[in-house]
């Protein structure tokens, strides 16, 4: 699963292209971003000082307050509805459809 995401990369955050840092993001969100590109979203960020590096984590549903937001896209189409979509105190994801959980 490549990402070829090119409008409005800053900076390509991941080896396989899917996570991005974005450009000209206020008042849009990464499930906008991807989703207009034919992707699902998988997670967001606010970056720290216009690169890679996180300062917090977003929701792929949250519309940015700053220009610049990392987006993590995921190839192929959104998540059917049936999968999880836990972001609360979320250290890491555990299984494929997002319902289990660390």
């Amino acid at each position: 699963g490549r990402c070829d995401l090119r409008e409005d990369v800053q900076q390509v955050c991941s080896a396989d292209g899917c996570r991005v840092l974005v450009d000209d993001m206020k008042k849009r969100s990464c499930k906008e971003y991807c989703g207009k590109q034919g992707l699902g979203c998988s997670g967001a960020w606010d970056e720290k000082d216009n690169d890679c590096e996180v300062k917090r984590e977003l929701t792929c549903e949250t519309e940015s307050r700053s220009h610049d937001v990392i987006c993590e896209c995921t190839a192929g189409a959104p998540p059917p509805s049936g999968r999880c979509n836990l972001h609360e105190d979320v250290e890491e994801v555990c299984s494929a459809d997002g319902c289990r959980v660390l």
